[in-house]
This record gives C-alpha cells, structure tokens and sequence, in this order.
C-alpha cells in the first residue's frame, strides 16, 4: 500500500493493522511512525482508544525499539503497556525478562510504604483481583461474625459460658483488611496520572515558560506524578512531582503518559 494511502486512513484499527504489517515485513521505522500516529490520535479527548488497544500499540512499539537496540524507549513504552492494561501478559513477561537491560538513574528520595509493596510483586496484582479477593473474603468473615453472634446468644439462653473468637476467624479478618487496604492504595494509585520522561535530560523548571530557573536535571526513564498543565494555548508545559523528591515544570513533548491514553482536561485556571 503507498505511503500516503496509510498516512491518511483514518481508523485507528486500519492504521493498527497497517502498521501491524510493516512490523512484519521488517519495515520498523514506518511501522513506529503508525504506532505513534495512534497513540497521538488516542490523545484527543474524543477518541475512541481504549486503554488495551493503546496497551498492545505501545508493547508493539517496546519490541520494535528493542530490536532497534534502544533499551531506554523499549523500557519506557512496555512500561507504558504494563500500566494501561495490567493484564496483558506479553508486556508484562517481556518486562521481567529485561528489566536489567535499562536502569533509571538513582536520586535520592524518600521511598514510600506503596513503592515498598510495588517492589514486593504488588505491581502484578491486578486490581480487579484484588477486588475479587475482598469480596470474597468479606462474605466469609460476615458469616463468622454473624455464626459467632449466633453461639453468643444461645450461650446466654442456655447460661452457658460465651465461646471465644478463634484464631482462624481473627486470621480471616486480618487478610480481608490487608487485601482491602491493598485494594485501596492501588485504586488510588491507578487514579494519579502518571508520566515517564522519554528525553535523554531535560531541565526540569521552577515555572512553566522559556528561560525559567531551573530545580534540577531529569534524566530518561523517570517516572512522574502529574500535578496540572500550562493554562497556555497550547498546554506545552507540565507540572509534575516526582515522587520523594523534587516538583517543577517539564515540556509536555518530552514525556510519555504512562496510564492514560489522553492528557486531562484539568487546568491551571488562576
């Protein structure tokens, strides 16, 4: 198909399946220019791209710069894929299998209780089995409570001595509040927009604009929350906050969205 023929399909499966095609036909180069041109197009506040379709446009692009022998953007696009859909496996396996071919640069900072438990395998716990599993625990602990309520009350009919709580009940009860306050961080970490700086170093800003001061040097591969955009036309800048550490501004172009498909409509109105 010519070249201009693709650049100009408008559905986002026709441009998938076209640049599905290149990739198989080794033309790599054209096929990441389809795959960016989807993901740019899933940008647009009415698009109509999913969180799994960005997913596997986003791991497409991973194998594609590792056969480019880029780890830096193989890492940072998996990861993408790992974090808009945590269930796909291909991602998910490939990132275990190099996680030690590209490492971000250490910074100092404070590591938080959540990042604790990330780096214990909670980051390969799916929310949705998280939910599952309090749900089900809270069944049985509700039949406890409610069987133990019951020997209670014929305890006291019969002036008999009232049965104890067992171990087994308060073990019960202990990992149905651990899976619910697992439940809880990863529901609110899923709700915290993130972005990875896919850019060599950039300085990262104490405002938004040209010429400001700079905090400090971002390297690539650092993961950031983000806090608000640029209320300029374009929205070019970004605030963001790395976590434990520093917050500034960064240029939108150099960072990547990590578990979005578009950026927000929140803005800095003051």
């Amino acid at each position: 198909m010519p070249q201009e023929s693709i650049a100009s399909a408008d559905s986002l499966e026709t441009l998938f399946q076209n640049a599905l095609s290149l990739q198989n036909e080794k033309k790599i180069d054209e096929a990441l220019a389809l795959y960016q041109k989807i993901l740019d197009q899933g940008l647009a506040q009415n698009s109509s791209l999913t969180h799994e379709q960005a997913s596997a446009v986003s791991q497409n692009m991973s194998l594609i710069y590792f056969l480019k022998k880029e780890p830096a953007l193989s890492s940072i696009y998996n990861q993408k894929a790992v974090n808009l859909n945590p269930n796909n496996s291909m991602a998910i396996e490939f990132q275990k299998q190099n996680k030690k071919q590209f490492q971000t640069t250490l910074i100092p900072r404070d590591i938080s209780f959540f990042e604790n438990l990330n780096g214990m395998g909670l980051q390969y716990v799916s929310i949705e089995f998280l939910f599952l599993a309090v749900a089900v625990l809270l069944f049985f602990v509700l039949k406890n409570i409610f069987g133990h309520l019951l020997e209670r009350k014929k305890a006291d009919i019969l002036n008999a001595e009232a049965p104890q709580f067992s171990i087994a009940k308060s073990v019960l009860i202990f990992f149905f509040m651990s899976c619910s306050i697992l439940l809880f961080l990863k529901i609110n970490d899923s709700q915290q927009l993130k972005a990875i700086l896919k850019t060599s170093t950039v300085p990262v800003q104490v405002s938004a604009g040209e010429n400001q001061a700079v905090v400090t040097q971002a390297e690539i591969g650092a993961v950031f929350n983000v806090i608000k955009l640029s209320n300029d036309a374009d929205l070019t800048y970004v605030q963001i906050k790395y976590p434990g550490a520093y917050s500034g501004w960064l240029k939108r172009a150099d960072l990547e969205l990590l578990n979005s498909t578009h950026w927000p409509v929140f803005i800095d109105k003051k």
